[in-house]
């Protein structure tokens, strides 16, 4: 997925088979799994409650967004540099 059509921290969505709704906290997180997700998220309205309640899911999972977060020129510019460090990090993964 495009990091640029990423949701904003603050969004508001409910999964496929999914009846709780999740807010995000996250982007580009990595699992205990080693696998990367494009969000991490916690219940709504309850935030974090502890790491068992930290859920992780891909832009794909998503059935509903409820609501869309902030974004601004701050965020966007977040964005070019994870951007960046991923292909950075890619690149680097390549050339060993």
């Amino acid at each position: 997925m495009d990091i640029k059509n990423y949701l904003p921290l603050g969004s508001v969505v409910r999964l496929k088979n999914g009846t709780r709704k999740l807010v995000i906290i996250g982007i580009n997180q990595k699992g205990s799994d080693d696998k990367t997700y494009d969000y991490s998220s916690v219940l709504y309205p309850y935030g974090y409650l502890n790491s068992d309640e930290l859920f992780l899911f891909n832009n794909s999972n998503i059935d509903e967004i409820i609501y869309k977060g902030y974004s601004d020129s701050e965020l966007e510019n977040y964005y070019d540099d994870l951007v960046w460090s991923i292909n950075k990090e890619k690149e680097e993964k390549e050339n060993g």
